[in-house]
């Protein structure tokens, strides 16, 4: 603590040769600093085992954005904390985050001066609308070269409207904490589609402030003739090698477009890998093209099929940790043949669901304030209209979790609900901030009650309206519930942390306050996406003799035997403490359980974390495993 406090007299004397007046607050804290672009404060409250160990708590005082715009930007400044002074570069990061933001808004609403006089603007606009007569798009910002867009009439012609699906975001490893891509692609067979799903696209302000939106397209017209073209919008080559891609899949009639948005690190020519597998996987996903050859005809089935696979794995998985009688439903959005059914997933009964019209009003306007992978999960908190009426109460799982204990401990939470109607657990790392984040992979739905909550399903109205302003983004029911408990916590009941223990690394593998449980593991869900395929390995065999191999084998390059996690080895290397330290219980004992101190039996190991438990704060602890109370509980 004395070397800390050290440390941060130090920051704070740095700190005030670079601020000067614009710092506030002596050495022990709070600091505040004056980021003089548009009033914005930061206020960072600092623990005493910074900045050896814990961040500071970073407060922002920013009028002018709402407050789910500032969590966004405080999840982006505690991504960049590793152990070291972070103080400057969050102050930094934030102005020139804050400072885009104004040039950007500032470019936009000189774009929109330019349609017509400030007096007449909006109906002038209006009117160029309802006469068809197209618009110009004009970029944030020019300074990396992208293009000014002429839209003629078929671009705001209904005639010519497609459907445009996006992809999940790619945050790349070892880039900057805002660098990420994303693709989108639509069926296209004429020029006017095309112009149509751009112009679409870049009416979202988020797709339209990004740094790059190259795109290429492929089409057969209506006369027969073979199209195509593409535009790097200032990335230079990236265009051609989406072109490249589409030819090499023999990808026919479509439009994919990637958005890049900078981090302020230059990649250099991995870049175009992190294009070109973006794009691939989300035409993959969409059934446009295969992960092999053969072109774009051979993914019809793709996936249904891995839809079987999952439910399936999950469906060993809990049947393996369980001796009561267990009613599972897989709920596969497409259409199967009744025989491949009952050869993948014997002992079911395939039944047709009917979405009722009301159901389907709520996802449809949920949709519409959602991106990326979001709208897939906003079924979940309306499967008390979709369920069989004799369905009362339901544990939803991801298919990304792994049963380790048995599921009737967990169904006993239902007992602890009270006039709750679901239960959930605390999201656990602090992406949601300054709201209490809520993770979707584990849900206890009381059915029964949620058909007669006039409150729950009040809710559910006015975030479908999108009237309060609130976006729900790509996590879809996750951020939904996170809405909804700020608004009615008495609605949820908050499972312990055992029932879903996350493999997060948005704030660090060693964060303890984000991965630490005081009970044994229930639940692991791999949602981390490099390290997903642990949940496929272990859902065959949950056991502690597999999971502490899989561990062992972290260090170990990847080959055609060892796939897994599909991370670079230096994140394989980070993540094999972290499973030692959080994670070494998230197994079904056949023998010896182990964590960081080496193996011992399950009654020795539950021993010991209970005297962890007992332990008065403040003495030396034996156990990293089960140390302390993790805030998730």
């Amino acid at each position: 603590m004395e070397t800390d406090a050290l440390r941060r007299a130090a920051e704070h004397e740095a700190l005030h040769a670079i601020y000067a007046d614009a710092l506030e607050g002596d050495a022990a804290g709070p600091w505040i600093i004056d980021l003089g672009v548009n009033g914005a404060i930061l206020e960072c409250f600092l623990p005493d085992d910074y900045p050896s160990t814990s961040p500071p708590t970073p407060v922002l005082h920013i009028p002018a954005l709402s407050d789910d715009e500032r969590a966004a930007l405080v999840a982006e400044i505690t991504w960049l904390f590793d152990g070291c002074e972070v103080v400057y570069s969050w102050a930094e990061h934030l102005r020139e985050a804050l400072t885009e933001r104004a040039e950007s808004e500032a470019a936009e609403a000189a774009a929109v001066a330019a349609v017509a006089d400030a007096d007449q603007q909006i109906d002038q606009l209006a009117s160029a609308m309802a006469d068809a007569s197209g618009f110009t798009f004009m970029p944030a910002t020019s300074r990396y070269g992208q293009r000014v867009r002429h839209f003629g009439a078929e671009s705001i012609d209904p005639s010519f409207a497609v459907e445009v699906t996006s992809g999940a975001s790619f945050h790349p490893p070892k880039s900057g904490p805002s660098e990420e891509f994303q693709a989108h692609v639509a069926t296209v067979t004429s020029m006017g589609h095309v112009k149509w799903a751009l112009a679409r696209l870049l009416s979202d302000k988020r797709i339209a402030r990004a740094t790059h939106n190259m795109l290429a397209y492929r089409y057969v017209d209506e006369r027969g003739v073979q199209v195509s073209d593409n535009d790097d919008d200032g990335e230079s080559s990236s265009g051609t090698k989406l072109a490249a891609l589409l030819e090499l899949a023999n990808v026919n009639n479509v439009l994919v477009v990637v958005s890049r948005w900078f981090g302020g690190v230059l990649l250099g020519p991995v870049r175009f890998k992190y294009i070109a597998s973006t794009a691939r996987a989300l035409l993959e996903e969409t059934g446009r093209c295969t992960s092999g050859p053969g072109g774009g005809d051979g993914g019809k089935g793709k996936d249904a099929a891995s839809m079987i696979r999952a439910a399936s794995r999950i469906t060993s998985s809990a049947s393996n940790s369980t001796a009561a009688r267990v009613r599972f439903h897989a709920i596969i959005s497409k259409q199967l043949e009744p025989s491949l059914f009952q050869q993948s997933l014997p002992g079911f009964r395939l039944t047709k669901l009917v979405i009722p019209a009301r159901a389907q009003c709520l996802y449809d306007g949920m949709k519409r304030l959602s991106h990326g992978p979001g709208p897939q999960y906003l079924y979940k908190p309306l499967l008390h209209y979709i369920m069989p009426a004799d369905v009362r109460r339901l544990i939803l799982l991801d298919t990304d979790v792994v049963l380790v204990r048995d599921v009737a401990d967990l169904y006993h939470e239902f007992d602890q609900f009270g006039t709750a109607l679901l239960g959930i657990a605390r999201e656990q790392s602090r992406l949601m901030e300054p709201l209490t984040g809520t993770n979707g992979g584990v849900q206890l739905l009381d059915i029964q009650k949620m058909r007669a909550s006039a409150e729950y399903n009040g809710l559910l109205d006015k975030h479908a309206t999108g009237k309060d302003g609130r976006r729900i983004g790509y996590l879809g029911d996750q951020t939904l519930y996170t809405y909804l408990l700020a608004a009615r916590p008495d609605l949820f009941a908050w499972l312990p942390c055992e029932w879903n223990r996350q493999i997060s690394a948005h704030f660090g593998f060693h964060n303890a306050t984000v991965h630490e449980c005081p009970r044994r593991c229930g639940i692991l869900h791999a949602n981390f996406g490099p390290f997903k395929c642990i949940a496929w390995s272990m859902q065959a065999n949950p056991s502690c003799s597999e999971w502490k191999a899989f561990a062992e084998a972290l260090a170990e390059p990847l080959s055609a035997t060892h796939k897994c996690p599909k991370a670079q080895r230096s994140e394989r290397l980070k993540f094999k403490p972290a499973l030692y330290r959080f994670f070494a219980d998230c197994c079904t004992p056949d023998g010896l359980v182990f964590d960081a101190y080496g193996s011992r039996t399950l009654a020795e190991a539950e021993a010991q974390k209970a005297q962890a438990l007992l332990r008065p704060r403040g003495k030396k602890r034996t156990s990293k495993l089960f140390s302390r109370n993790n805030t998730s509980t």
